[in-house]
């Protein structure tokens, strides 16, 4: 996958907020893991374009994981806090759909790690969903970003895919149990 510079800065600046500390405040020895992180970030940028950010983001959240900070502190401070900073940057139109795409990308990454742990601590998720595109609609960039943010977020996300029959979209919640519909 090519990734041009502008891809690059909405996931450097998720990278970077972990790094420095404004998005991965962990209450315990904040100095030692923003250090590590940042070293992580400087690794990262000599390494260029041989692996991706994605990767980076797992890899500083493994290191977190086997430092012991609970699953559930790294989701909310790291990934979902350095979602929001990117969520602040598309709506002030400092970055576009496509890094969104790609920082949505890396912090489903970062939450597939983390999915075990949580269900393992008794994490349960906070609501469910179900989405997909309405019928005679066969485009879902949309519906898989806002899929992206919405399981980034802790909530059970039943996907019905493109070209759904308000039907199924209603028998979907009824027989899920889903408290949202999201409808593309």
């Amino acid at each position: 996958m090519l990734i041009t510079d502008s891809q690059r800065t909405a996931l450097q600046t998720l990278i970077e907020l972990t790094a420095n500390g404004r998005a991965l405040q962990f209450e315990h020895d904040k100095p030692k893991r923003a250090e590590e992180l940042k070293e992580l970030v400087a690794r990262h940028k000599e390494l260029g374009e041989r692996r991706t950010e994605a990767a980076a983001v797992v890899e500083g959240h493994q290191q977190a994981i086997d430092e012991g900070v609970p699953a559930q502190e790294i989701l909310e401070k790291g990934l979902l806090d350095g979602m929001n900073v990117i969520g602040e940057k598309f709506k002030n139109n400092e970055i576009f759909v496509p890094e969104v795409l790609i920082a949505a990308r890396a912090m489903n990454q970062g939450v597939a790690l983390l999915k075990p742990l949580l269900a393992e601590a008794g994490v349960k998720a906070s609501g469910k969903v179900c989405i997909g595109t309405v019928q005679g609609d066969l485009h879902d960039i949309g519906k898989n970003l806002v899929k992206l943010m919405l399981e980034g977020k802790g909530l059970e996300v039943i996907d019905l895919g493109t070209d759904v029959a308000p039907e199924t979209f209603v028998q979907t919640a009824i027989d899920q149990n889903c408290q949202i519909i999201c409808c593309s």
